[in-house]
């Protein structure tokens, strides 16, 4: 995976899929054990790996299930601070469906293949409550659900 710290930073290279349900009303997030926010599911970029089939690989590995992805939606530099390290991430957002639709019928938080992320399908109409990391992908989010597909480059500094 590509990632490293040099002192008290680090550099990530991920990427992320909005995935959304068959009925275009909800999106699937995830979060862990300890932590009160939420992301799009994904991961770290490997070396050599292109960002498409990394997200691919990410979501086999969480989620044991295969996606189709329908375009990158947006490339955030994206610099705050967690777990006192202060970071500087490099995130590729894809718009994506799942194949296999049972996975959606979830109506509750689920734990992922490796039983450490939880996951749960969120409505598009309750975006606004979430507590969304980084908070400006909510926007993007929201722009997917209306049929805008439009590339995004966003620099994003801050913890919100």
């Amino acid at each position: 995976m590509i990632s490293y710290v040099d002192g008290e930073s680090k550099f990530n290279f991920r990427v992320s899929g909005i995935i959304i349900d068959e009925k275009n009303e909800k999106f699937l997030t995830n979060t862990a054990k300890g932590i009160d926010f939420y992301v799009l599911p994904g991961g770290r970029v490997e070396i050599q790996e292109d960002t498409e089939n990394a997200l691919k690989r990410e979501i086999k590995e969480e989620l044991g299930e295969e996606i189709n992805a329908v375009c990158l939606k947006a490339i955030i530099e994206n610099f705050f601070e967690f777990d006192s390290k202060k970071y500087h991430e490099l995130q590729f957002f894809y718009v994506a469906k799942l194949n296999n639709k049972e996975l959606e019928k979830n109506q509750k938080q689920f734990l992922g293949v490796e039983n450490k992320d939880i996951y749960e399908w969120q409505n598009i109409k309750n975006i606004g409550e979430l507590n969304y990391k980084p908070s400006i992908m909510k926007v993007v989010i929201k722009e997917v659900f209306s049929g805008d597909y439009t590339f995004r480059h966003i620099i994003h500094k801050g913890n919100g």
